[in-house]
């Protein structure tokens, strides 16, 4: 191959390389409600957005002494997530966690 063919498929490489799209991977995480209420909405963020997701339980509920099964959606490895739990009073519970380590919450008892 000559230096010139390749030195261009360097060039298609790198130009390919930053048009590269953010990927994004759905990343299993159980909360636990340890709380005495019910878990009604859950929502995510990553750390140094401004937005939260939508809905993850969907139209789930998480009853006290129960557990289930979300799915966090991850844009390139993002591992620093806040949590926001809204119960059935309309109490909201934020926890910070890393999806990457840590694959579940326990709500414990509430103050």
């Amino acid at each position: 191959m000559s230096l010139a063919a390749s030195s261009n498929r360097i060039a298609v490489s790198t130009v390919l390389a930053a048009l590269a799209v953010p990927v994004a991977a759905d990343v299993p995480y159980e909360i636990i409600n340890g709380s005495p209420l019910t878990v009604m909405e859950i929502y995510a963020s990553a750390m140094g957005e401004t937005s939260w997701s939508d809905d993850l339980l969907y139209a789930h509920v998480i009853p006290p002494g129960k557990a289930n099964s979300i799915r966090i959606a991850s844009l390139d490895g993002q591992c620093d997530y806040s949590l926001l739990l809204i119960l059935e009073d309309g109490r909201e519970q934020r926890h910070r966690t890393n999806i990457c380590r840590t694959k579940h919450y326990t709500l414990g008892p509430l103050e």
